[in-house]
């Protein structure tokens, strides 16, 4: 092989390999740019702020019930969109967000106290420290998201498909912002334990040991704990590899084969979640409750389909549309990846019908629809199969130009959502045109 020949495969390898350390930098570069300009600020808030509550509440003030953090952060009263209510019948707050965030943002968090505490700065849980340590694991949590990512997509892609689909889906969408100045909410965890699931699913069929059994557990308790809806993605487990009516005896015959592995995951799983009944037995009396309380699927009857998928205001392919591709992807799974098409149709269209069914469709204040983000490694996969089906010549480059255009108009438009043009909610078409003639 020719000198220049084999040093340009090298850099290639070598850029691949480390793909993932780029997009941090580029991450750190967007959240670094969030608070540098103030397009947002603090890092806690909204959202945020119900699913922080605990590390503050537990660690800093000691105290279960969140009133103390109440009084001295409020004046006695969580304000309603903090997520955190008084539950009717024992009048003890409730976090309508579970632990799960906080348990990942915990190593940040004590970073943080130390470095509070060595700098003399308050320790109250939302100085400075505390409120970047807190966005940052965020950013740390998104990169870590598309490391997995990567390890999943090259096990059955080629380099090119696989670096093409991060990049679709992180630019492409509304990833970017949900890993920079969303960072606190709840879908850069998910989407990283998401990548995590699929990675962990995939080595625990090749070889269910014990220790891969209790960390495949560890994950699917730790996806229940950051949002519960999300853990319908469960099914990825059980439906893995499923192509026929004979491959589910062939399943059964699995678990029956491998049943102290089989064991040894649920009761990961169930160990990971017991501190959230727990919380919420001593806080309500009840082990299971409705912690949304009043927010409910009011819509299950007359799901808004069409809205959450095409809708000015919050349509998943209205403002990202980029994923038409990952989902003209999903006919080739067959092909490569044929084991994950039934998970993944049925998966989709779950996830699609709760989401349509909620009582705010759209999620509240949002760029784009961010019930998707943490199903991106999913229409990574279809991103990444459409990619390899594309034939050389005017496909490829076709595909190449559309792909760019749609990412350099929707990182301009989350620019315009960050500087405030583009509202939180109610956007319609009217108002979606006239964000062009604002610079």
């Amino acid at each position: 092989m020719p000198e220049k020949e084999t040093t340009r495969s090298g850099l290639k390898g070598f850029l691949f390999k480390n793909i993932s350390v780029l997009f941090l930098l580029l991450l750190l570069a967007g959240y670094g740019a969030v608070y540098i300009y103030n397009f947002n600020s603090p890092p806690i808030r909204s959202d945020g702020e119900g699913y922080y509550a605990y590390l503050p509440s537990y660690f800093i003030h000691g105290d279960f019930y969140m009133d103390k953090l109440a009084e001295q952060k409020y004046g006695g009263s969580f304000p309603q969109w903090t997520g955190i209510q008084k539950f009717p019948g024992t009048g003890h707050w409730i976090d309508k967000y579970p632990i799960g965030e906080s348990l990942l943002m915990s190593p940040f968090f004590f970073i943080a106290d130390v470095l509070t505490r060595t700098f003399h700065y308050v320790r109250d849980g939302y100085s400075l420290f505390y409120q970047y340590a807190a966005g940052l694991a965020g950013v740390f949590y998104a990169a870590a998201g598309l490391y997995a990512l990567q390890r999943l997509l090259s096990k059955y892609c080629s380099k090119k498909a696989t670096v093409l689909a991060l990049i679709a889906v992180l630019f492409g969408t509304d990833l970017f912002h949900y890993a920079t100045y969303d960072s606190i909410f709840s879908h850069a965890f998910s989407f990283f334990l998401f990548g995590l699931f699929f990675l962990q699913v995939i080595k625990w069929y090749e070889k269910p040991g014990f220790g891969r059994s209790v960390f495949l557990g560890f994950v699917m308790g730790l996806i229940f704990l950051v949002k519960i809806p999300d853990s319908i993605i469960w099914i990825f487990w059980l439906l893995f590899g499923i192509t026929s009516f004979r491959a589910v005896k062939n399943r059964l015959s699995f678990y029956r084969d491998n049943l102290k592995a089989v064991t040894s995951l649920f009761a990961a799983l169930l160990l990971t979640i017991l501190p959230q009944f727990l919380i919420w037995e001593k806080l309500t009396n009840k082990i299971l409750i409705n912690p949304y309380l009043s927010e409910t699927f009011t819509n299950l009857t007359s799901p808004q389909i069409m809205n959450v998928l095409f809708s000015p205001a919050k349509g998943l392919f209205f403002w990202s549309p980029i994923l038409v591709f990952s989902v003209i992807g999903f006919f080739f799974l067959s092909k490569k990846m044929r084991f994950f098409l039934t998970p993944v149709v049925l998966f989709l269209c779950l996830h699609l019908y709760l989401v349509s069914s909620w009582w705010d469709w759209g999620f509240g204040g949002s760029y784009g629809h961010r019930a998707f983000v943490e199903a991106m490694p999913i229409f990574a996969l279809g991103m990444a199969s459409f990619v390899d089906e594309l034939k050389a010549g005017w496909q490829k480059i076709t595909a190449y130009v559309i792909g760019c255009f749609l990412i350099i108009i929707n990182l301009f438009l989350m620019f315009q959502y960050w500087r405030g043009v583009i509202p939180f909610s109610g956007t319609d078409l009217n108002t979606f045109f006239n964000v062009f003639k604002v610079w």
